[in-house]
């Protein structure tokens, strides 16, 4: 048996599909090995950000063909995001400006996962109406969404008002974050250069959402997307859209 350190290397060195094959050479037994896998990766404890960054890999890697992985392996995968994005808020609350490049790249780590949970818990809802699979591809779907604003907001902890949007770009998901003071809310655009939408023009409507109480407002828009293949030449696909704000004084 490898011994943790070992197993991780072995696994990120190789994708995990490859992992399964080397275990499993004719296919044999092979859900069965890749939910043992992921059961493996989703225990080892994460004590800091290069540990989350490497852990966070892995899962993305294993859940990605999401057709084949297991309920059991998707709702695993998804304790283990969420207890990583509640570690990565708490790792902001320093406000050290030196973690800024991990905090970034493992938000777009967490962001490739929870993009796979989405589209699993999307096709599993559409299965039979008012079934317990429907109910659970909902449950999926909302959890993964929580979990997606929680990285947003660890990004944006480290962030001052006005600074220049930023964008997290993963296959197939862009969040683009932004901390603004409430002199710039005023016919703002928020999202990116292919969807979003803008603020009210008007500094009125906006102060009756309560804002002229805050010191300033954070916004995230989330933006699921198909990426061009073979089937689909005509380009990406929006299909998601989510949208953020929130005051904080």
């Amino acid at each position: 048996m490898l011994n943790n350190y070992l197993f991780l290397e072995c696994a990120e060195k190789m994708s995990v599909q490859k992992l399964i094959w080397q275990c499993s050479p004719y296919n044999f037994y092979k859900l069965q090995i890749q939910d043992s896998i992921i059961e493996k990766i989703v225990s080892l404890q994460v004590k800091s950000l290069p540990d989350l960054l490497q852990s966070s890999s892995i899962i993305g890697s294993a859940i990605q063909e999401t057709e084949t992985v297991s309920d059991t392996s998707l709702g695993s995968s998804l304790s283990a995001i969420d207890s990583m994005a509640s570690f990565l808020w708490n790792a902001t609350q320093a406000k050290d400006v030196v973690k800024i490049p991990l905090v970034t790249q493992s938000a777009e780590n967490l962001g490739f996962c929870l993009n796979s949970l989405l589209k699993a818990g999307a096709v599993i809802a559409s299965g039979d109406v008012h079934s317990d699979l429907e109910e659970k591809g909902k449950q999926l779907v909302m959890r993964s969404i929580d979990i997606l604003s929680l990285v947003g907001d660890a990004v944006l902890a480290l962030r001052v008002p006005d600074e220049e949007m930023i964008s997290i770009e993963t296959t197939g998901l862009t969040m683009t974050l932004g901390r603004h003071s409430l002199d710039k809310l005023v016919a703002l655009k928020i999202g990116d250069k292919d969807a979003g939408f803008f603020l009210p023009a008007e500094k009125k409507a906006l102060e009756s959402n309560g804002t002229q109480r805050t010191s300033f407002v954070d916004t995230q828009v989330c933006i699921l997307y198909q990426a061009t293949d073979d089937d689909h030449p005509e380009g990406h696909k929006l299909y998601l859209l989510l949208t953020f704000l929130r005051s904080l004084v």
